[in-house]
């Protein structure tokens, strides 16, 4: 008996030996694992600060580490300002030697049609003390532009200050081609000038203001293009009712039956296949003449205001 219980001693010992190495290596291996780790995070807190110009995460998740302080980081793509100081630039034409855009200012009579060098220099106010100029057209030297006005629109679909403007690239006096409405966006060729307005119309005039007419009516319209047959616009502007249409529609230049190129659609453009974007990030396309509806993008991140394509 004496010599089992000294077997079964040392089995007991051997077995709380056992136990109490792998206990030791268990703790050595989640502490070799946490050192790791750390490492890891150290490195990694190298490495962001190399890429992002020496992070101070003392300093907080948007600071970073200058000589002395924290500062705030400096933008990843700056660009070249061209021009500052402005309330709310809002479109943009360009040719060889200058860029153009509109000021709307603070939807007052204090809004602007300006212009400055592409090499730099003062920006130059070839129209001021416009009510409200958005959107903005460039042909054959001449700049044209839509003044929403300053009020609601009225019965007749007018609004104080309103109406589609033109002026010389060179300077000289703003003329008015059209007077009253209030335009939204506007397209210029040389079968006249086109502009979906705030009652709800599609309308043409000649470049001097001659022959206006309603090409569509009853729409929700906003953006629109042109080519040499037709002009496109899209309809469902600021429609809150599900049922109301979201499409893309198109009219000819000199009136006419009106045709639903597609529907729930946002932004048009011109020639084989009209072009849009879509509140839900699709950039989609379907032909003129109607037809199946493409889509040649998904997942974008879109601004709010592009330049259309077309093919």
């Amino acid at each position: 008996m004496r010599g089992l219980g000294r077997r079964l001693r040392r089995l007991q010992s051997g077995k709380l030996r056992r136990l109490l190495r792998r206990a030791h290596l268990s703790r050595r291996h989640r502490h070799l694992r946490l050192r790791h780790r750390r490492r890891r995070l150290r490195g990694l807190r190298f490495n962001l600060a190399g890429l992002l110009g020496a992070a101070c995460f003392s300093c907080g998740g948007n600071q970073f580490c200058t000589a002395a302080a924290c500062a705030a980081p400096a933008p990843r793509y700056q660009g070249t300002v061209l021009v500052d100081g402005q309330a709310h630039p809002f479109a943009v034409v360009v040719d060889d030697a200058f860029v153009y855009w509109t000021d709307v200012g603070n939807r007052l009579a204090d809004g602007a049609v300006m212009k400055a060098a592409k090499a730099g220099g003062p920006a130059v106010a070839l129209a001021s003390g416009q009510a409200a100029p958005y959107d903005l057209a460039l042909l054959d030297g001449y700049l044209f532009w839509g003044n929403s006005g300053r009020t609601a629109p009225d019965a007749s679909g007018n609004v104080a200050g309103a109406g589609i403007m033109k002026v010389s690239v060179s300077g000289g006096a703003p003329v008015a081609v059209v007077q009253g409405g209030s335009p939204l966006r506007l397209a210029a060729s040389h079968d006249g000038v086109f502009w979906t307005n705030q009652d709800g119309t599609v309308r043409r005039a000649g470049l001097d203001g001659a022959n206006l007419i309603v090409l569509a009516s009853g729409q929700r319209p906003l953006d629109l293009a042109l080519d040499s047959s037709s002009v496109y616009w899209t309809n469902g502007f600021q429609a809150t009712d599900p049922a109301e249409p979201r499409e893309v529609r198109k009219v000819p230049l000199m009136g006419g039956a009106g045709t639903t190129i597609a529907s729930r659609s946002r932004r048009p453009s011109r020639w084989t296949f009209v072009y849009w974007t879509t509140e839900g990030g699709l950039v989609r396309k379907a032909p003129i003449s109607g037809g199946a509806v493409v889509t040649l993008a998904a997942g974008q991140n879109l601004a709010e205001r592009s330049a259309g394509g077309c093919g």
